[in-house]
């Protein structure tokens, strides 16, 4: 399970507002989504981005002004990582550490698109 888990140092958290927007809104995911984790909350009952039910915004400008606005102190999106939906990705992003943590829980071995998926996240990261 943890044979994939990738953690990334980030400059800005606007940055990492970026990443996430673009993340979701990946066409190598299916069903993505992301939830803001409050302090005081579990993460289902914070704010809730999902691109299947149309709650993402169509702008990345629009997206951090809602997100910088809630009281959060991670950010963790999920997406399936094949069109039958089994097999799944998760980006943490930890605000007080201004890191992202990647997950594949699922793969033993990653497919090819997981590996896309790993590298976007990687070169996304590193600018």
């Amino acid at each position: 399970m943890w044979n994939h888990l990738s953690s990334y140092k980030l400059s800005t958290e606007r940055k990492a507002l970026e990443i996430v927007f673009n993340f979701l809104w990946l066409d190598m995911l299916t069903n993505p989504e992301c939830n803001l984790a409050e302090s005081e909350s579990f993460p289902s009952q914070g704010l809730c981005f999902s691109r299947d039910l149309g709650t993402l915004p169509d702008s990345c400008d629009i997206f951090r002004r809602k997100v910088s606005a809630a009281d959060w102190e991670a950010i963790l999106c999920v997406a399936g990582t094949e069109k039958s939906d089994k097999r799944r990705v998760v980006l943490l992003y930890s605000r007080s550490e201004n890191t992202f943590i990647l997950n594949f829980p699922m793969s033993d071995v990653l497919t090819e698109n997981e590996k896309e998926i790993k590298h976007w996240v990687e070169k996304s990261a590193a600018f």
